[in-house]
């Protein structure tokens, strides 16, 4: 049992009915595509490394902390990853079409906050994999992990034998709640960093210091007008689309 960082608590405050705080990633490959019994093996082996893709938000009441990580009790592979059948010739339009669509719906918070889906049928005999993840379960950095479910620097990783995957009871209101509040991230963490820092008059003062500095720019935006032209009234609906970029010349604009 995890309390979110109040960063990723951030990005659950942030939805509402147009907001949706997910990112994600579309990957083409050639084919032939793996079958999906041999995907669904690979990803359920590799889940007991990867615990948050089997816990769900625990919310809490107001003013006792931020939610919780915890398991979900009721946990299916095939409810977050899965195949999706969009026609036997299947465009890149029509496939940057419907990652549009399911970029602009909301992740069921009651579940992990992930899903995995395979498109075959591309042309050429490819085919793809279309991932999604709610911004309070990963960074850029660990959004890597999903893919690793699917895919191995191996030709023929080797699957070991699944082992039966036993959730954590979920914990009482009672014991989520004193958890929560006397936790390292609860809210009480200000009352113990202010008693610690008094303890030494010159690092409470510096605390003080970093404080007002960090408070500034808040205020600075508070009150100056943003007159960009991206900002504006936003709806439910998102779109899709790439580019195409010369590797080579990506490389080198990388040294």
């Amino acid at each position: 049992m995890d309390q979110l960082l109040a960063l990723d608590s951030l990005y659950l405050g942030l939805e509402d009915e147009n907001v949706q705080a997910n990112i994600g990633g579309l990957s083409i490959f050639e084919g032939p595509p793996p079958p999906m019994s041999q995907l669904s093996g690979h990803a359920e082996a590799m889940l007991d490394s990867l615990p948050r893709f089997r816990q769900r938000i625990l919310e809490l009441p107001p003013g006792l902390g931020r939610p919780l990580w915890v398991d979900h009790e009721d946990f299916e592979l095939s409810e977050h990853l899965l195949e999706t059948n969009l026609g036997r010739s299947v465009s890149l339009e029509a496939l940057q079409d419907f990652y549009a669509d399911e970029m602009s719906k909301h992740l069921d918070r009651a579940k992990p906050l992930w899903k995995i889906q395979v498109v075959r049928g591309l042309p050429d005999g490819q085919w793809a994999i279309l991932w999604k993840v709610h911004h309070a379960m990963v960074d850029g950095i660990a959004a890597s992990e999903l893919m690793i479910l699917l895919l191995s620097f191996e030709r023929e990783p080797a699957v070991g034998a699944v082992t039966r995957w036993e959730p954590h009871a979920l914990p009482t209101t009672r014991h989520a709640a004193v958890a929560a509040f006397v936790g390292p991230a609860g809210p009480l963490k200000p009352f113990r960093d202010i008693s610690r820092a008094a303890r030494k008059p010159r690092r409470l003062a510096d605390l003080a210091l970093r404080t007002a500095r960090n408070l500034v720019p808040v205020g600075v935006a508070a009150v100056t007008p943003n007159e960009s032209p991206l900002n504006g009234p936003i709806g439910t609906e998102r779109v899709w689309r790439t580019a195409e970029l010369d590797l080579a010349k990506v490389k080198l604009a990388a040294t």
